[in-house]
């Protein structure tokens, strides 16, 4: 069974979920090279264009997901097009 928070970036950080158990056995000494990545990588500047970075966290998430399960109509949208049954 597949073990989720619901957002893959909760899911990477987070040792109980699938994705987190695959990463750290995958490559368990991950740590020291995380580090030196971001030492010399420096800051990261990108133009937002006005995009709310948890917005496009959330939109990166759910076309995650999509991708992932393409045959789950997502709750939310359940929500937003109650009476629309040919949605899919």
């Amino acid at each position: 069974m597949y073990n989720t928070t619901g957002t893959l970036s909760k899911d990477v950080k987070d040792p109980k979920t699938s994705i987190g158990q695959y990463l750290r056995v995958t490559f368990p000494n991950m740590k020291p090279l995380q580090t030196e990545y971001k030492e010399l990588a420096g800051g990261l500047v990108v133009d937002s264009m006005g995009a709310n970075a948890g917005t496009v966290g959330t939109a990166f998430d759910l076309v995650i997901r999509l991708m992932i399960k393409p045959d789950v109509t997502p709750k939310s949208t359940l929500a937003l097009y109650p009476f629309n049954t040919t949605y899919h």
